[in-house]
């Protein structure tokens, strides 16, 4: 196109403003393009000022080169300018917002908030930092800025979503629901289930039909988290008791953390048969999250149980296995069952032996992670036991309950 050699003889104009109008006279790059310059211009008599205009720049001596480069600039530029296009090639839509009593402000420079949005946009280095300042100086609230931060919710670099999630989209509150409900898609990823799980945080009324919705017909990921905020609706226990029963481990471990926070007799009986399943490693970290006595109650006994089978000698590789899932589940479990759990384990000298060494450990580390004054005091108790195998947790609980004595 004939625009494109004006760009071009632009580009070479402002080289020659930088490098010194006296380099002009002569120039090889500015003589190649005259011959096309000289031939558009037979049929428009712009270009033929135009090449007129490179002609004298080309054949001028050193005392008048700037006064020629420059006026070939200012015709070249007043020319280009004519050529430019206001309009947007894409077709316009209208921006979804709440209603105008709410809605952000826009009263903020472009040239501040760019920035902000190149880092929400682009890859690269540092864009953490940009935001982080975009946080601090609440540029998150502009309208134009909202969309942007919805899209990077599915950003490669894990920092930046989990920030926008936890940090910058709630603090928008009602303003980031209409971005977000625009850009979610139930067969979408990671990023579509973190928009799922603000709008159920920030609608002012539950969607439940967009939760189940989500929880049957969605991708794995946006399934999982809907599946997980369920929990929120105590009527839909069968359906999620459902999920636990599904193809994939990723549906059944979020059907466990929904149970977890459900805490109904049902809920705990599942919960209690997953960690003595195939679903075991997916079932521990449910239930440390469970607050219900009654789960923390029939764990004790059952490890109780594989505590009397491997002292007895039975079965004593799965015990052992056993064992230690239910030790792994009680942690967060600050109760006076699991401390008297783990006095027996620690008091029965026939389970003291090289085989169940990541037991002792396991039961030594939870007994000070319990941090209850019987706890402490029979830690301490422990360091003259078995050959002082446990001084250095005895050492620790010391720390905590006894008083300095002799210190220098």
């Amino acid at each position: 196109m004939s625009i494109d050699i004006l760009f071009e003889l632009q580009h070479e104009v402002r080289r020659l403003f930088i490098a010194g109008s006296g380099m002009a006279a002569g120039d090889l790059r500015l003589q190649k393009m005259l011959p096309q310059l000289n031939k558009l211009g037979e049929s428009a008599p712009v270009f033929k000022r135009i090449a007129q205009s490179v002609s004298q720049v080309l054949e001028t001596g050193t005392s008048h080169s700037a006064e020629k480069l420059l006026e070939l600039g200012t015709l070249l530029n007043s020319v280009l300018y004519t050529q430019g296009k206001t309009e947007s090639p894409d077709v316009l839509t209208p921006v979804a917002a709440i209603d105008s009593t709410c809605t952000p402000p826009t009263s903020i420079p472009y040239r501040k908030v760019y920035p902000l949005i190149e880092a929400l946009t682009q890859k690269g280095q540092g864009r953490m930092e940009q935001l982080r300042l975009g946080h601090e100086e609440q540029l998150f609230h502009d309208l134009r800025v909202i969309p942007a931060a919805v899209t990077a919710l599915e950003d490669s670099y894990a920092e930046i979503p989990d920030f926008l999630q936890n940090k910058v989209i709630p603090a928008l509150g009602a303003a980031a629901i209409p971005a977000l409900k625009q850009q979610f898609k139930l067969d979408g990823g990671k990023g579509d289930a973190r928009r799922l799980e603000l709008l159920h945080r920030l609608l002012p009324v539950a969607d439940i039909e967009l939760v189940l919705l989500a929880a049957k017909d969605g991708s794995t990921e946006v399934r999982s988290t809907a599946i997980e905020l369920l929990s929120d609706f105590p009527e839909q226990e069968a359906f999620i008791l459902e999920q636990v029963d599904d193809k994939k481990k990723e549906i059944r471990r979020a059907a466990l953390f929904a149970l977890s926070r459900l805490g109904t007799a049902e809920a705990i009986a599942r919960l209690y048969q997953a960690l003595n399943s195939k679903d075991q490693d997916i079932a521990i970290e449910p239930i440390q999250l469970c607050q219900a006595n009654e789960l923390t109650r029939s764990i004790v006994d059952h490890a109780t149980t594989m505590i009397n089978h491997i002292n007895n000698r039975t079965n004593v590789v799965e015990s052992k296995q056993q064992l230690m899932a239910d030790i792994r589940s009680l942690h967060g479990k600050r109760v006076p069952e699991v401390a008297a759990l783990l006095e027996l384990m620690l008091t029965s000298p026939s389970f003291i032996v090289p085989e169940t060494e990541a037991l002792q450990e396991a039961a030594a580390n939870l007994l000070l992670e319990l941090d209850l004054p019987e706890a402490n005091q029979f830690a301490v108790s422990l360091h003259v036991a078995y050959n002082r195998k446990f001084i250095a947790y005895s050492f620790r609980a010391a720390l905590r309950i006894l008083p300095p004595v002799g210190c220098l």
